[in-house]
């Protein structure tokens, strides 16, 4: 059976075209709402200063993730 234990330590930071706060976002559990402009277009970003999962060491690694997420009300455009 792999080894699936994981654990990570380091900063994390958000930017998105919404009004401070994001209230797309999640917190506690929490569903977020709708976006401030109808789409969301962001980018979240992790600096790993200490992990592992398993046996891979994770640290110093970095992670980005870029987003856009149109409300369930717009209608898509091409």
């Amino acid at each position: 059976m792999p080894d699936n234990s994981w654990s990570v330590s380091g900063s994390y930071f958000e930017a998105c075209n919404c009004d401070p706060i994001c209230p797309c976002r999640s917190v506690g559990g929490k569903p977020g709402g709708t976006s401030t402009h109808g789409i969301c277009l962001g980018t979240l970003s992790w600096q790993i200063t200490q992990g592992y999962v398993g046996d891979l060491d994770l640290s110093g690694l970095a992670v980005v993730l870029s987003l856009r997420s149109l409300d369930a009300e717009q209608p898509s455009t091409p």
